[in-house]
């Protein structure tokens, strides 16, 4: 396999172009992380981070590429990256935004103990939600669980408390369906989306009741 130096890789970095943020105080490493997203198409996000608010590293790659993969993950791994960029920093220009990012699915890994993640394990996981998605769409009840799922989410009262521990059940259970985002259905992906809006919404109500 040929040998994939950081140089090679560093045009992957969708945030090599931006200036570096200054740093409020010194990241934990123990915080690091590394991060991968995939959405309906054939590509994978990387993402880099310090610690929950600066980045060092976004890249999109075709998810067969896994030499270029394993590279990056190696890169960020062994600490070659060296930007610095606030998480919430604008880099929509980048064509990965963090809204993007939040309506895509994801898995996360310390980096704490060193690298536990390749372009394999990426690569596996990506055949597996695309089953996942297809075996979903294949069963017509699926369609009607989704409509009701919106029906129960959508109910608003006068006590936001309520109504996230009366949904929590089903907040919980579509947790557990991240994989639509991946769907090569539109509808599906567009109420998956929906529904983990509701979502969110009610974590919104009842957090600001109970802070």
């Amino acid at each position: 396999m040929k040998d994939i130096t950081m140089k090679d890789i560093t045009k992957y970095n969708l945030l090599g172009d931006m200036p570096d943020d200054e740093l409020n105080y010194i990241p934990d490493p123990a915080n690091r992380a590394i991060e991968y997203f995939f959405d309906e198409t054939e590509f994978v996000v990387i993402r880099g981070s310090y610690d929950n608010n600066y980045l060092c590293w976004i890249s999109r790659t075709k998810i067969e590429d896994i030499e270029a993969n394993d590279a990056i993950i190696h890169g960020i791994a062994s600490g070659q990256t060296d930007k610095v960029i606030s998480k919430f920093s604008d880099y929509e220009h980048t064509g990965v935004s963090l809204k993007m990012l939040y309506s895509m699915y994801s898995r996360a890994f310390s980096l704490a103990k060193g690298p536990e993640l390749t372009a394999e394990i990426i690569k596996n996981d990506h055949d597996a939600i695309k089953k996942k998605c297809e075996e979903f769409a294949a069963v017509p009840d699926n369609m009607d669980y989704l409509e009701t799922a919106k029906n129960i989410l959508a109910v608003r009262t006068d006590n936001p408390i309520d109504d996230y521990w009366n949904a929590y059940w089903l907040i919980k259970e579509l947790k557990e369906k991240d994989f639509l985002y991946c769907s090569l259905d539109g509808k599906i992906r567009d109420d998956y989306r929906l529904l983990r809006h509701y979502c969110a919404e009610l974590y919104g109500g009842y957090t600001s009741r109970v802070r």
